[in-house]
This record gives C-alpha cells, sequence and structure tokens, in this order.
C-alpha cells in the first residue's frame, strides 16, 4: 500500500471562449421621405443607434437579431426648423460555434462604423454604412484540480488559490416606461432630434434564486420646439430615471459574486397627452448577468516521486481568479469654428465615445479611445448649424504590476460632465470628463496540476555508492528546485542543513 498513489481531486467551473471575432453589417438603403414631411435642403447630420433586439443559440448556431435607428437631421429651404426623420434598418447576423454549449456567457457589442446619407432629389435619399458587431461566447466547462496526493514517495508543491466553484449566467431583456414632465421654463416639446441615453450601474443584492440589480438611466434629450415669440428654436433638457429590476437565477444566493452589464436597446421619448409638457419615455434594457461563486483552498502546481519516474498533466483550460473592477477618468477638449457668420446661440452639446483599444507598453496600460464632440445651435441670423470634431483620448489604467499577460480586460467609456464656453463669436471650446470602468479576470498563475500518475514500471535510478551529495545552489533555484532535480524530499534538505548559505548536503533515498 505504500507504493499506492492516493488523489483527491476539487472541482472547479472553467470556462471556454468558442466564438470571438468582429464583423460588419452593411446598411444599403433607398429612402423616400413620406408625404407629410418638407422638402429637403441641407443635410445637418445623418446617424445610426444600433441594438440589438434578440439573440439566440440553437445547436451549434448563434444568431441575434438588430435594429439600427437611422435619424437624419436636415434642413429646408427658407425654413429655420431642424427637422428630423427615423427610420428603423433590421439587421441579422449568425455565426458557427461549438456545438453543445452550456451555460453560455453571450457579448455583443455593436457600434458605427460609418454612415453616409446622399441627397438623390429632394424628396430622396440614397444611405450607406456600416454597424460593427464584436461578439464573443463563452461555455461552462467542468474542470477538475488535483489538491492532495500521498503514496509512492510522491512530493507535492501546493499554492493557495481562490478558485471558481460554481458560475451562473442570465439575461433579460426588459422595457422601463416612465412619466416625465417639462419645467415651466422650458417650451412645449415638438420633434425629437436626439435622444441620448447613458447607463450607471448601481448595487446588487441577492435573495434565494433572485438578484436585484439597481442604477440609473441618464437622459439628454435635444428636441426642436417654439418659443414664446412663435420662432423656431431648439432645446436641451436632461433627465435621470431610477432602475430596479429583478432577474431569475435558480440557485444564486449571497454566496456568489454577480457582476451585471446592463445596456440600453433603445429610449424613445414622446409626447403625453395635450400641450407637450407632459412626456412619456420608454427605455429598453438589455441585461446579462454572471455569478460565481469562489472558494479558497490550496491546490497542486507541481508533483515528484522519490520512487518512480511519473506523469502531470495541467488543467487544460485557464482557471480565473475573481474579477478586479477598474475604473480610470480622463479630460478631453475640443474647439469648434464656424466658419458661415457669428454664433447667435448653441442649443445643445453632446460627446460621444468610441470602442476602447488597449495600449501596453513595459508596465503601464491604458485604454485609447476616440471622442466625437457636435454642437448644435443658429448663427445670428437664426440659421441652425451643427459642427462636429473627433480628438484621441488615452487614460492609464490602475493595473497590478505582476498581471498576467493572458488577463481578460473588459473595458466600456463613456462620456461624462461636459462643458463648453464661447472663446469668440465664432469658436466653441468644450470640455468633457471621459469615464472608464470594467472588469480584469486574470488566470491563476503557475499553472495548477489536473492530474498525476505513478510510472511504477520506471523506478528512479540511485546511486549507492554515497549516502550525501553537496551541491551549490544558483540564486535562481529554490528548496524545491534542488529535491526535485536529486529526487529527495524538501523535509530532508531542511533537516540536514542550516539553510544558511548557498551550499547544501543532499540526503540520497535508499
Amino acid at each position: 500500500m505504500e507504493n499506492e498513489l492516493r488523489t483527491l481531486r476539487e472541482n472547479v467551473s472553467a470556462v471556454k471562449t468558442v466564438l470571438n471575432c468582429q464583423t460588419e453589417l452593411s446598411i444599403e438603403r433607398d429612402f423616400v421621405l413620406p408625404d407629410y414631411f418638407p422638402d429637403i435642403f441641407r443635410i445637418l447630420k445623418c446617424t445610426v443607434e444600433p441594438s440589438v433586439t434578440s439573440q439566440s443559440i440553437n445547436g451549434s448556431k448563434l444568431s441575434f437579431d438588430a435594429e439600427g435607428l437611422v435619424r437624419i437631421l436636415y434642413l429646408s429651404e427658407n425654413d429655420d426648423r431642424i427637422n428630423c426623420i427615423e427610420q428603423r434598418l433590421p439587421m441579422s447576423k449568425a455565426f458557427d460555434i461549438e456545438d453543445g454549449c452550456i451555460s453560455p456567457e453571450v457579448r455583443i457589442v455593436l457600434g458605427c462604423s460609418y454612415m453616409n446619407c446622399r441627397v438623390v432629389n429632394r424628396r430622396r435619399l440614397d444611405l450607406r454604412g456600416a454597424v460593427s458587431a464584436a461578439v464573443r461566447v463563452k461555455c461552462l466547462c467542468k474542470e477538475q484540480i488535483l489538491t492532495q496526493a500521498s503514496g509512492g514517495g510522491i512530493q507535492l508543491k501546493k499554492q493557495l488559490i481562490t478558485y471558481p466553484a460554481a458560475r451562473l449566467t442570465a439575461s433579460k431583456r426588459m422595457t422601463l416606461i416612465e412619466d416625465l414632465e417639462l419645467p415651466s421654463s422650458k417650451p412645449a416639446l415638438g420633434t425629437v432630434l436626439r435622444c441620448g441615453c447613458e447607463i450607471t450601474p448601481g448595487e446588487e443584492r441577492m435573495i434565494a434564486g433572485k438578484l436585484i440589480t439597481k442604477g440609473e438611466a441618464e437622459i439628454e434629450l435635444l428636441y426642436s420646439c417654439v418659443d414664446q415669440n412663435g420662432a423656431d428654436t431648439a432645446e436641451t433638457m436632461r433627465f435621470t430615471v431610477p432602475i430596479s429590476q429583478m432577474i431569475d437565477i435558480e440557485g444564486i444566493d449571497e454566496s456568489f459574486e454577480p457582476r451585471v452589464e446592463m445596456t440600453a436597446a433603445g429610449c424613445t421619448v414622446m409626447p403625453k397627452g395635450e400641450g407637450g409638457t407632459k412626456l412619456e419615455c420608454e427605455i429598453i434594457l438589455n441585461l446579462s448577468c454572471t455569478a460565481v461563486k469562489f472558494l479558497t483552498g490550496e491546490a497542486v502546481t507541481d508533483a515528484y516521486s522519490t520512487k518512480y519516474e511519473c506523469e502531470t498533466e495541467k488543467c487544460s483550460l485557464p482557471i480565473e481568479g475573481p474579477a478586479v473592477k477598474v475604473s480610470a477618468s480622463c479630460q478631453s477638449e475640443c474647439t469648434l469654428s464656424y466658419a458661415e457668420g457669428d454664433i447667435g446661440v448653441v442649443y445643445g452639446c453632446y460627446a460621444k465615445c468610441s470602442a476602447l483599444t488597449l495600449e501596453r507598453e513595459e508596465g503601464r496600460t491604458a485604454a485609447a479611445g476616440t471622442l466625437t464632440f457636435t454642437a448644435i445651435g443658429a448663427n445670428s441670423d437664426r440659421h441652425p448649424f451643427l459642427l462636429e470634431n473627433s480628438v484621441p483620448f488615452e487614460a492609464e489604467l490602475d493595473l497590478p504590476g505582476d498581471l498576467d499577460p493572458e488577463a481578460e480586460i473588459d473595458l466600456t467609456a463613456q462620456a461624462g460632465a461636459l462643458s463648453f464656453y464661447l472663446t469668440d463669436t465664432s469658436s466653441i471650446d468644450l470640455k468633457a470628463e471621459v469615464k472608464i470602468r470594467g472588469n480584469v479576470s486574470a488566470p491563476i498563475s503557475g499553472g495548477v496540476l489536473s492530474t498525476v500518475r505513478l510510472l511504477t514500471d520506471k523506478p528512479k535510478e540511485r546511486d549507492q555508492s554515497c549516502a550525501l551529495k553537496l551541491c551549490r545552489c544558483s540564486g535562481k533555484e529554490d528548496l524545491w528546485d534542488v529535491a526535485k532535480r536529486y529526487s529527495t524530499s524538501v523535509r530532508a534538505i531542511e533537516e540536514e542543513n542550516d539553510l544558511s548559505d548557498g551550499l547544501l548536503l543532499i540526503p540520497i533515498e535508499s
């Protein structure tokens, strides 16, 4: 029984990335104005806001449907009113993935690559553009890690780790409807020109089988209207809508650490009743939750036998430790110049962040992107204008110095507080704070063994000519390396030496 190897192993919840790609969805559409819209004289801006409407996995196929909200701001001849046309364009895409994906965690991030709008005639437009889609799918996989072994002269090197013992996923699509009211100082709502929606996550709380998540939706509304003198103008209004939602996740309790992604798939503001001062806001939210239960214990990272040759296998999948939340911010500035006269009034300004890229240098990691500033106003003759410019930004991330190069970093960026002022009659200076937040998930360092096997038909050869050997160790070796090289145990070396210098007596196993 002394030569019989006995092992203990623990189950861990690992994930495998089965899809990680980027693709583009093209937009090609001829658009004819409805009869009740005035003729087109000048296009101010054409944008598309893409959002995921549904997703599903059927066998080895992932498919999702999306919608691109095209919004065109334009002017008619001899008219100072800003007109807005909206068109919703359906899109879809399918991908091949590994069959039998368990508890899939799907992440789809859409963005506008470009959008062009060409006037064919006063009633017809030619729309050409593309929507980028970054798609990632992770699947749950069961792994086992080696925690204990005895017999057969086995020697173990252990490391205290925090590992995922269970993993739960859930997703939900919800519609939030909130009644709003314009203050008495604001004119009645005419046409919505822009409806920005930024989600700020809040706290999470768990009860048996349910996750309660909270947050805020910050709505920025730009709308056309008529002032008290009967002149066409535009106004900006901001609202904050609280979010509180319950997600059913079977098996979740307070021992799990949740991570919730909350994104706006659509935001619509419309008048409610007569007068145009009472509004109804409809927000469509996509919620994705991953909850992980972590346990702490010893795992074997290396093993050998003093009696036999042996084989070891490491876990085939990386085992992620607890995610670390990261955040950063930076200031971005821009000057917009108007070349067609003097600026009379600025109706509103806003900024939008592009997708982030990571820039890694030795000892430094930064998130970089582009911030696009937009200003809408009118000149001294009350003719509307739209100015726009993009500037790069970069924010250094405060990450652990020993972060694994294979660590996964998920980040999002949004423009925070924005301020502007007129430097002269034809220039606007804008300043915005870029807020970056996300998570860093690093695999457990050192590698964890899943299996060890003794080759009992290959006993180790022994040098019977001596009972001790003298060894001078290099500075890079520790006692484990020395003991493994001479097929003895760390304890045996410690008992023979005071470890005060690099010269060691190595006992030879009989």
